[in-house]
């Protein structure tokens, strides 16, 4: 289980998952929908696209549902001076892992399951009028760096290998390319262990 906790960064702040999340909460729904909204945003993952009031409420509803049930937990990032919402992180936890992306414990551990070797999945969607200047970098480092305070063993993530950008970051991040993840198609397994 995961303690998360709020986490600055300069002039951007990550709010940590919450149980009372209100799916009413105009503000948050509006910028949600602006986010996930944008073909940048959700190019390589079609599954996140938000269209309707009604999605982006349910969204709100099932972030803290996944987080009642210790499944997921998604960071709000917010830009402190603007006040407003600019992206979010979102760690699956190793439950989540270990039930849908099993082969991950395998490339990066060779044996044992996600649980017991305690990998957590990352994904991450930033407003492209924050890219490119370092914020998502700090952010993914952070929450990183938190996970392994917290003794997770390693931090994967996947992505689509027609994602240039989204490769680059990773690597960056001193992730390691595995394999071109079959269980998503045109996708690479990337990996990071506590060292």
């Amino acid at each position: 289980m995961l303690n998360p906790k709020t986490i600055t960064i300069g002039d951007f702040k990550l709010e940590p998952p919450r149980y009372d999340l209100d799916s009413n909460d105009e503000i948050l729904i509006k910028e949600l929908l602006e986010i996930f909204s944008l073909k940048e945003i959700t190019e390589f993952n079609k599954n996140y696209k938000l269209n309707t009031h009604h999605e982006a409420k349910e969204r709100i509803y099932n972030i803290s549902l996944a987080f009642r049930q210790q499944f997921s937990y998604t960071y709000r990032l917010y830009d402190i001076k603007a006040n407003k919402l600019v992206g979010t992180i979102e760690l699956f936890a190793p439950i989540h892992v270990h039930e849908t992306h099993r082969s991950i414990s395998k490339f990066s551990f060779q044996t044992g399951d996600a649980v017991r070797n305690n990998i957590w999945l990352i994904e991450y969607y930033l407003h492209p009028e924050y890219w490119r200047q370092g914020i998502m970098t700090k952010a993914v480092s952070a929450i990183i760096e938190e996970l392994f305070n917290q003794n997770a063993r390693c931090v994967a993530a996947v992505c689509h290998n027609k994602n240039v950008a989204g490769n680059k970051f990773l690597s960056s991040l001193k992730f390691i390319q595995m394999i071109r993840y079959k269980n998503m198609k045109d996708h690479f397994l990337w990996v990071k262990k506590i060292s």
